[in-house]
């Protein structure tokens, strides 16, 4: 039986890590509020200080790219959601 491999290159948005820093608090993992939305990242100790909705106190999120897999197909083209990654996050 032939078994057809794909192409594939790390991914350049999280440099094949799989995760990339929080949007939301750029690491912080807490953020102050304002109206129910984040204003701007914050230490942990700043009485107004909450956590941070997006990566809920890990200070990193899943690659938006990759899905968490590190690899993409060759030829893939960002942002267009037509190639899926080999090994998508599971957990």
């Amino acid at each position: 039986m032939l078994k057809v491999v794909a192409p594939v290159e790390a991914c350049s948005t999280c440099g094949a890590r799989g995760w990339t820093i929080c949007p939301t608090c750029q690491g912080a993992t807490y953020v102050i509020m304002s109206g129910g939305r984040p204003l701007r990242p914050a230490a942990s100790f700043e009485p107004d200080a909450a956590p941070c909705p997006t990566c809920r106190t890990y200070g990193a999120v899943i690659c938006p790219e990759c899905n968490g897999s590190g690899k993409l197909y060759q030829g893939h083209e960002y942002g267009s959601g037509r190639n899926r990654p080999l090994r998508p996050y599971a957990g």
